[in-house]
């Protein structure tokens, strides 16, 4: 007897296999869809690190930069990654190559950024310029310092321990210019490395077993050992290197005096020897809004002082030729033997020209394009002031157009007093011999005192970059502005990782 199958049983085994296949199509569909979000979901995983791998060498290059410019010899990270942020790291790896705390460089960097497995590199090549550290100050000062509640917007440097200054020397420009060694009618001849030490210390470091370069001279006992063979090869290496290219500033000896010497194009614009002052500076500060870095010399700690640098390298104190400034122009206007104005507002820059001895004084003036005192440029500025200067009323000088650009007060043989209550205001280049009794002042720009400032009180000092990159003609500084420069950068595909 067969059993038939009724129509409603065949229908139920249908819905029931269509039912397992959907199940098992929808089943696949997830599983797919999973693997596929999986996928992106690594994708984009990987493609952040990417980005923060590339983030972090990029943060590397300007945390280079900032480190080159505090150091110009800074040699990277030493092997050490620093963390960036969330286990991503940066690697910096300083290239064989000259470097100077005095002279321009170029310095190559190898930079590497990490996050997970990403890495991202680079080749960069930078311009480190160690600059004259007077220019990126908002104030210096190269003697004593007195006063309180002052406010300085910027880094700020204080000549506090003797032996640190080198003195602008007109008087030597003469012989230097006969030193043949500095004759620039040969390309060899101008890459010439000079030696920069006196007759006694040249003595002394041959004695104690240095070369003209402060290196510790190796004797190879053995050139048959291993050693000896690398030393030798190591020195023939360097040797193969290409000269030191020229540059603006060399060193000289003149009559065993160290000397600095700058030139600008293949002319000597300045010599500076070391200074014979070994007076202490007396320094008594309170009450001080610096959030800026104090740049001193001795190993003192000023409670005052928010951020504090002990320098090494010595300061030079800035020449000056002002005679180009005597002669009238329709940005100079020139006070002949005049001592006293009043009530004047002028768009030029106001050249005064005084005996010596002559005291200036000024009430209620606006000098829109700047002061100029006229001084000898062999003037010694550790003697007295030759010209005293003194201000009353409300006074303004610099910040305007009409006249030269960027000088504030230069004056290099003036002091500056101030009598009263009024406020007075100065932008640009100031170069004094000395402050004495001032109140309510405000400069912004540069403010270099080559003597003293004393009895300070209730004045702002703020450093203009803008106005620092353009000092004013007639000036000699020992070097421009300090500052770093990318030259090249480049992605590295091929450059191994870094250690």
């Amino acid at each position: 007897m067969h059993r038939i199958s009724s129509p409603r049983s065949a229908r139920t085994g249908s819905v029931l296999l269509l039912a397992l296949l959907v199940t098992g199509m929808i089943a696949t569909m997830a599983l797919t869809f999973a693997n596929s979000m999986g996928t992106q979901i690594q994708l984009a995983r990987d493609q952040a690190a990417t980005l923060h791998a590339d983030l972090a060498g990029q943060s590397g290059l300007e945390y280079a930069m900032r480190r080159l410019h505090i150091n110009p010899m800074w040699k990277g990270t030493e092997g050490a990654p620093l963390l960036y942020a969330d286990g991503t790291t940066f690697t910096i790896v300083r290239q064989e190559g000259t470097g100077s705390m005095v002279l321009p460089s170029e310095v190559g960097l190898l930079i590497e950024g990490k996050q997970s497995f990403s890495a991202a590199r680079f080749e960069a090549l930078l311009r480190v310029n160690p600059g004259d550290p007077l220019l990126d100050k908002a104030v210096s000062v190269l003697g004593d310092f007195s006063g309180s509640n002052l406010k300085i917007d910027g880094d700020y440097l204080l000549l506090d321990a003797p032996g640190w200054l080198w003195d602008f020397r007109i008087d030597l420009i003469p012989d230097v210019q006969a030193d043949t060694r500095l004759d620039d009618t040969d390309v060899e001849e101008k890459q010439v490395k000079l030696d920069t030490r006196s007759v006694a210390s040249q003595e002394k470091d041959k004695t104690d077993g240095y070369d003209k370069d402060g290196v510790k001279l190796q004797r190879i006992a053995d050139k048959e050992t291993e050693e000896g063979a690398k030393e030798i090869a190591k020195a023939e290496k360097k040797a193969e290197k290409p000269a030191t290219p020229v540059v603006p500033l060399l060193s000289s000896t003149v009559d065993d005096l160290l000397i600095h010497i700058r030139k600008e194009n293949y002319a000597i614009e300045g010599v500076w020897a070391r200074s014979e002052n070994g007076e202490e500076t007396f320094i008594a500060l309170d009450r001080i809004e610096a959030p800026g870095t104090l740049h001193n010399f001795s190993e003192k700690l000023y409670a005052w002082a928010g951020n504090q640098v002990q320098e090494k390298q010595p300061i030079h104190a800035p020449g000056w030729d002002l005679d180009q400034y005597l002669v009238a122009s329709p940005k100079i206007r020139i006070f002949d033997h005049i001592q006293a104005v009043e009530d004047l507002d002028i768009p030029e820059t106001a050249v005064f020209l005084l005996d010596d001895g002559d005291t200036l004084n000024l009430k209620n003036v606006n000098f829109r394009g700047g002061m100029i005192v006229w001084t000898p440029d062999d003037y010694d500025y550790t003697s007295a002031p030759r010209n005293p200067i003194t201000l009353e009323a409300m006074t303004s000088f610099g910040g305007g157009t009409a006249g030269l650009e960027n000088v504030g007060i230069i004056a290099p043989g003036s002091s500056l007093t101030m009598v009263g209550s009024q406020r007075h205001t100065v932008t640009g280049y100031t170069l004094l011999h000395s402050l004495t009794q001032v109140r309510r002042l405000q400069h912004r720009g540069i403010l270099i005192v080559l003597n003293s400032a004393t009895e300070v009180y209730d004045s702002s000092f703020s450093h203009d970059p803008e106005i620092a990159e353009k000092p004013p003609e007639g000036l000699v500084f020992f070097g421009d502005l300090p500052g770093v420069r990318v030259l090249s950068l480049i992605e590295s595909y091929d450059a191994p990782p870094l250690p």
